[in-house]
């Protein structure tokens, strides 16, 4: 990680920080691996860098996005900076941790999958014929942009 540009952080020097032509970063003195990305936009975000897997050259460098200044004062991000930071120390990648849940089957595409594939009426007249799934229509609503290992029994009972 380049000290190039690294100051310490504050409320003056986010305030400071011009857009230019191309994004560009100004990382934390103290606490290495602590920045601020500024967009050509305008837009400040807080952001931490470090590689996974124990580090070392070899290792992929991470970029986790903290929030962006205005929601989040350089207080929280410093201090939510320091937590994610010490859990790279002790071994864990948040953002390989949010690459992975990202990737995780949705409810709705669940839902699709088994109308596809499994979704056939068993016995009767219709036996073999495509069923409609009648879930889909209140489950969907309810759950579907969250992924399977974060849906809660509780979203589904009885209104």
């Amino acid at each position: 990680m380049s000290k190039r540009n690294g100051v310490l952080l504050t409320k003056r020097v986010v305030d400071a920080a011009r857009p230019d032509h191309e994004r560009y970063h100004v990382w934390d003195s103290e606490l290495l691996g602590f920045g601020l990305r500024i967009a050509p936009t305008g837009v400040k975000t807080f952001i931490i860098k470090y590689r996974a897997d124990g580090g070392g050259r070899s290792a992929p460098q991470r970029l986790l996005t903290i929030g962006r200044f205005g929601p989040v004062t350089v207080e929280q991000a410093r201090k939510i900076a320091k937590a994610k930071l010490g859990s790279v120390a002790a071994g864990e990648d948040p953002a390989g941790d949010l690459q992975a849940m990202r990737r995780q089957m949705t409810v709705g595409a669940l839902i699709d999958f088994y109308e596809k594939e499994g979704c056939f009426i068993q016995r009767g007249r219709r036996q073999g014929e495509p069923m409609k799934a009648r879930t889909k229509t209140v489950t969907v609503a309810r759950v579907s942009p969250s992924c399977l290992k974060q849906v809660a029994p509780e979203r589904f009972d009885r209104d």
